[in-house]
């Protein structure tokens, strides 16, 4: 089952009983060879959303890139094109210039 505690760091209430329960959890995940096993897929899925924000950074932020979002844009927003075709022309004059 799972725990729960009410806690208030603004009146110092149940601070220890909270640290209590974490250290109970963490310890039973170690028992049961889990502790490892979550921290390994926890890092995986750091390492994955942190890839994904640089890229994501890099696709929006390189000037050549600027310039073709802001054109299609101005497409989209006259309805001349959808936004499923905005986005593959997008991605696609990127994969064209990064193969």
């Amino acid at each position: 089952p799972v725990q729960f505690y009410s806690t208030s760091a603004l009146h110092s209430k149940g601070i220890e009983e909270v640290w209590s329960g974490i250290r109970l959890f963490t310890n039973k995940l170690k028992q049961e060879n889990l502790f490892n096993e979550l921290r390994n897929q926890q890092n995986l899925n750091w390492f994955k959303r942190l890839t994904e924000d640089a890229y994501l950074l890099e696709l929006w932020n390189a000037p050549k890139n600027k310039k073709r979002a802001i054109k299609l844009q101005k497409k989209l927003l006259n309805q001349e094109i959808s936004p499923s075709l905005a986005a593959a022309q997008m991605i696609g004059s990127v994969k064209k210039e990064n193969p």
